[in-house]
């Protein structure tokens, strides 16, 4: 649709001053059938509603609302203080519950505590046990070695006083007795 220009602009010229509405109403309630009251236009939607207010707020039910309204505030005031001391108590509860909870920690801390202290002593104990077997099997290998060599020794001294001097040559004949002789000062 084009916009086009506004034609009647003589009928807006005489009628712009007129009322709208040839029934209008009248401040007092009752209808106007001769054409309105002379130039004045009917109240507009927020004019009413200001009106309408003033009449309202100088009635006795603003007294009935405000009483009404300051029993509630009251009510509001007494569930308040009520909820508040819920949180309270709710707040105690939970300070309670987390204090029985840290000494629950902390007796649990102290108990692995003295089980890690426990372990680390048995450890220890362990430790020291294997250390004194090591040693005591070092002790026993340096002891049978100790005795091997006394029989390989002994072996061998029996060997050397076995020995027939009488069939050795004479250079090896002297170093047998010398070896006999020292092995009988023993």
């Amino acid at each position: 649709m084009e916009p086009r220009p506004f034609t009647l602009m003589h009928f807006w010229n005489i009628l712009k001053e007129e009322p709208k509405d040839s029934n209008t109403v009248q401040q007092d309630g009752s209808a106007d059938q001769a054409g309105g009251s002379m130039g004045k236009r009917p109240l507009g939607r927020d004019a009413a509603k200001k009106k309408k207010k003033a009449n309202s707020s100088s009635s006795g039910r603003s007294v009935e609302y405000a009483n009404k309204f300051h029993d509630l505030s009251l009510k509001k005031l007494s569930y308040l203080k009520d909820l508040d001391d819920d949180r309270r108590n709710k707040m105690a509860r939970l300070v309670e519950i987390e204090e029985e909870k840290c000494c629950t920690m902390r007796l649990h801390q102290e108990h692995q505590l003295a089980l890690e202290e426990r372990k680390l002593r048995l450890q220890e104990e362990e430790t020291e046990i294997r250390r004194r077997e090591a040693e005591e099997e070092r002790e026993r290998q340096r002891r049978a070695e100790e005795e091997e060599m006394e029989r390989w020794r002994r072996a061998d001294e029996e060997r050397i006083l076995g020995v027939d001097l009488d069939a050795c040559p004479p250079a090896l004949r002297q170093y047998y007795q010398e070896l006999q002789s020292q092995i009988l000062d023993r």
